[in-house]
């Protein structure tokens, strides 16, 4: 897979506010799979499954992981190279962050490995970028500037 390559969907994905609307048909389930083929459509898991209308679609379903929004790693490269993104484990589940943490940056310079793109700390030194939208900027910047 090449790692400059993104599907054209993934920046709406980005900017999409999860967790804010709840489904209509399904009142305590909240809409957490983005349909990239519609793009832009959100549903619920349980609409989702009873659905034909996305049936073949590609979608990433977001989770809530020590709150903030993001996207298990197996789904993520299905579609494009998730390679440096700083990986975390949640409930056994491996899975990225979709946006950088909104707490501000630490300004610290103590050799403390930072995103390339935010500046925000890693945990880890071999990983490049906090989250998917990290890399996504830092990747768009490269080719278009």
């Amino acid at each position: 897979m090449d790692p400059l390559m993104f599907p054209p969907w993934l920046r709406d994905c980005i900017e999409t506010r999860f967790y804010d609307e709840r489904c209509e048909k399904h009142a305590r389930k909240y809409k957490i799979i983005y349909c990239g083929t519609c793009r832009g459509s959100l549903v619920c898991e349980i609409c989702w499954k009873d659905s034909t209308e996305h049936h073949g679609h590609d979608y990433l379903q977001v989770y809530i992981a020590s709150w903030r929004t993001s996207i298990s790693i197996g789904d993520i490269s299905q579609f494009c190279d998730a390679s440096n993104i700083q990986l975390y484990k949640i409930n056994s589940k491996k899975v990225v962050y979709l946006n950088p943490n909104t707490k501000g940056r630490e300004e610290k310079k103590d050799g403390t490995p930072k995103c390339l793109n935010c500046q925000r700390k890693l945990i880890e030194s071999h990983y490049r970028f906090c989250s998917i939208a990290c890399k996504v900027t830092s990747v768009f910047y490269v080719l278009y500037t």
